[in-house]
């Protein structure tokens, strides 16, 4: 709806960054190896794939294996934001 998107030009002119994200309520509390190996279940990626990004994810400093997650469903940004 049109509100939706004034919604989300207002979040996005009031970040700092210019930027704005909607977190994934429906993955809250789920870990991310959990995540991963349902896209294998539902046929979405491989195993080969999902293990793959599990084991590089892994290696990074700041994994947790649950965490927030984010919905990209739409991509909005301020051009005049310097930031």
């Amino acid at each position: 709806t049109l509100t939706k998107f004034q919604t989300i030009v207002r979040q996005v002119q009031n970040h700092p960054w210019g930027l704005s994200q909607v977190k994934q309520k429906y993955f809250n509390g789920l870990s991310m190896t959990t995540i991963l190996n349902n896209l294998v279940r539902d046929r979405k990626d491989t195993v080969e794939h999902v293990n793959a990004t599990i084991t590089w994810l892994k290696r990074q400093d700041d994994y947790e294996e649950v965490m927030t997650y984010y919905l990209n469903k739409y991509f909005a940004y301020d051009p005049n934001n310097a930031n």
